[in-house]
């Protein structure tokens, strides 16, 4: 999954909440991303401060939408059943009702969940070359302090493409990414320049996506 910052009214992110028979509680939404939003959501939900805190918790994850390639985002209750208002409906997907132990979104707002998975690769500190003398190499800098230059790309089909320039054309500036790394399961947040695409197969592109980080 990759999430984009995006210039989205992100402010209509206000959604109530409600776990019988404790009464509603609202969430506010500050951040710009899908998946900033939902970690924000999930951790509110957890608060010790909720009423049901204690009773029920929560946990989310994510899947592909075959529609619009988008990423489905999915909200669970273990312990109890909840309700919630539309206000989560434009941006994370997730339509009024209840009661539910599970909830499942439409595609959340600048997200991508290609058909092929998300690939990052190099996730590490890395130096620019340096000069060689007769007794070793001049460093350019200090490794500790270098910047992160990792190598993001996927590929996708025809939808995937679509949904990537969708995506993109809502970036907000600067253009932040946040993007799923799977073999460590981790999430990284990135600086994203430009995007290339290129052909993979005859039904499918390859994305390389020009990033450095870590940033805030």
């Amino acid at each position: 999954m990759i999430s984009l910052r995006t210039s989205d009214s992100w402010t209509a992110l206000v959604v109530a909440v409600t776990v019988a028979p404790d009464p509603a509680e609202t969430f506010t939404n500050t951040a710009t991303s899908a998946y900033e939003a939902m970690v924000a959501f999930d951790s509110w939900l957890n608060d010790a401060g909720r009423a049901w805190s204690g009773a029920v918790t929560f946990g989310w994850t994510w899947s592909r939408d075959s529609t619009t390639g988008g990423a489905l985002l999915v909200l669970t209750a273990t312990g109890g059943l909840f309700s919630i208002d539309g206000g989560a409906a434009s941006t994370l997907g997730f339509a009024a009702g209840g009661a539910w132990a599970t909830v499942t979104g439409s595609a959340a707002l600048g997200t991508i969940a290609p058909i092929g998975g998300v690939a990052v690769r190099v996730h590490m500190r890395q130096l620019a070359a340096g000069d060689a003398c007769g007794d070793g190499v001049v460093r350019p800098g200090v490794p500790g302090a270098a910047h992160y230059r990792p190598r993001v790309s996927f590929v996708g089909d025809s939808l995937d493409t679509a949904r990537t320039a969708a995506m993109l054309a809502t970036a907000s500036n600067p253009r932040i990414v946040i993007v799923w790394q799977k073999h460590l399961d981790e999430w990284r947040t990135l600086a994203l320049g430009p995007v290339k695409r290129s052909v993979a197969s005859t039904h499918h592109y390859r994305f390389d996506l020009d990033v450095a980080g870590e940033v805030a």
